[in-house]
């Protein structure tokens, strides 16, 4: 297969746009595909999106954001809520934080390419962007996330992702430790 990655840092509001118009209607619930909210959360830090095509058109999308001392604070204590994301959970990149938690938010593909590489090609993209976050200066310390797909979270488990956290409303949260990023790439 052909692809064209807009990594991180390239996605425009344009491409923003096409996600939810396009990706976000068909994958997730109502409350996904709420474009203000999504600029906001964008316009916050513009390195949290990597959007795959296939010849030009849009497959796939991964959605890995930085997390605050708030944020992890409250992940840590199990009184996150992933599915009330705020502006201020979201970190800038900045070399002078200690370390930094990536929260994988959203990776969702079009039905049409659910039986091809292409949610494991995102996975790699975003690990391949949190190793050169390191080569930047910046300590990413774990990758956090939650799945709702039980193939994609058995996958997952195999390469080294295991439960740490439970949400506020009991949501399984699984912690990949910087040191496995690697095995992603």
């Amino acid at each position: 297969m052909d692809f064209i990655i807009k990594g991180f840092g390239e996605v425009t509001e344009e491409t923003m746009l096409e996600i939810v118009r396009i990706i976000d209607r068909q994958c997730f619930s109502d409350e996904h595909h709420d474009l203000d909210y999504e600029l906001m959360l964008h316009r916050i830090n513009k390195r949290t999106l990597c959007a795959l095509y296939q010849n030009e058109e849009l497959a796939g999308y991964i959605e890995m954001l930085p997390l605050t001392e708030l944020a992890r604070g409250e992940l840590t204590q199990g009184i996150y809520d992933v599915e009330d994301l705020k502006p201020e959970h979201i970190a800038e990149y900045k070399q002078e934080l200690s370390r930094v938690t990536l929260y994988v938010r959203s990776l969702a593909v079009l039905p049409e390419y659910n039986k091809t590489s292409v949610s494991v090609r995102l996975i790699s993209e975003a690990a391949a962007f949190a190793l050169k976050l390191g080569d930047e200066g910046i300590n990413v310390d774990e990758i956090v996330t939650y799945f709702t797909n039980k193939k994609l979270e058995k996958i997952l488990e195999r390469k080294g992702f295991k439960q740490k956290y439970v949400s506020r409303d009991g949501l399984p949260i699984y912690s990949l430790p910087a040191e496995k990023i690697h095995l992603f790439v």
